[in-house]
């Protein structure tokens, strides 16, 4: 949910549908380590909001741009909504700034100690793998191991830089048919729910049924 974007009055329309929201990020100004007052103010207004209106189960919020396990801690309380869960991050932001939440260590102590469900983005876990050195397949499957989350993002790239894409299933070359038996493993044990975090069409959702289709294809 992009903040400039937000106006309820347009979204009546939809008000019935299916909706989860998407907190705004870095590149919106939004890094939960860093978040004042305003910052708060305007994540109710926006995430918050649009949330009561569609009465979304979930508000994703990233990890954010920090290092501090206690500092997380604190702002995440500041959130005040049992709604959010935390997206797993690549090591390193698009600014090259150290990400929170790439490492398992840390996923497990939001999953942990501070009871809050992944969303599991598989680019950027796979992002985060090549940062680390490790098999990106080998750290997969230690995250849905360790903390069993239900909620993902899927989107293809490119699986030798550690730089942050979300390019359409295809386009790039990770190995999406690994990745769709491992969401169906996860499946038999629980209810998943996978957003496809792909390239947006401004006026329909034709690219995004061409990137479900491509994944119902996948072998």
């Amino acid at each position: 949910m992009v903040p400039t974007s937000y106006d309820a009055s347009t979204l009546l329309p939809l008000v019935g549908l299916p909706v989860h929201i998407h907190a705004p990020h870095e590149n919106h100004n939004f890094n939960i380590f860093t978040a004042g007052e305003k910052d708060f103010s305007e994540f109710q207004r926006v995430s918050v909001n649009a949330a009561n209106l569609f009465d979304s189960p979930t508000i994703v919020v990233h990890a954010g741009v920090g290092t501090n396990n206690k500092t997380f801690k604190h702002q995440l309380a500041l959130l005040n909504d049992d709604r959010v869960i935390i997206e797993n991050m690549p090591f390193y932001s698009l600014q090259h700034d150290l990400c929170y939440g790439y490492s398992l260590d840390q996923l497990k102590y939001i999953y942990d100690h501070l009871h809050r469900h992944i969303c599991l983005d598989l680019g950027h876990a796979i992002k985060s793998a090549v940062a680390q050195q490790l098999d990106y397949k080998v750290f997969i499957e230690n995250i849905i191991r360790n903390i069993s989350p239900s909620y993902y993002h899927l989107s293809d790239g490119d699986p030798t830089t550690d730089i942050d894409e979300h390019l359409n299933l295809g386009a790039g070359s990770y190995d999406l048919s690994w990745m769709k038996r491992q969401l169906l493993v996860a499946a038999e044990q629980q209810t998943v729910q996978i957003v496809f975090e792909v390239p947006k069409n401004n006026t329909d959702l034709t690219n995004d049924r061409k990137n479900i289709e491509y994944f119902h294809s996948l072998s």
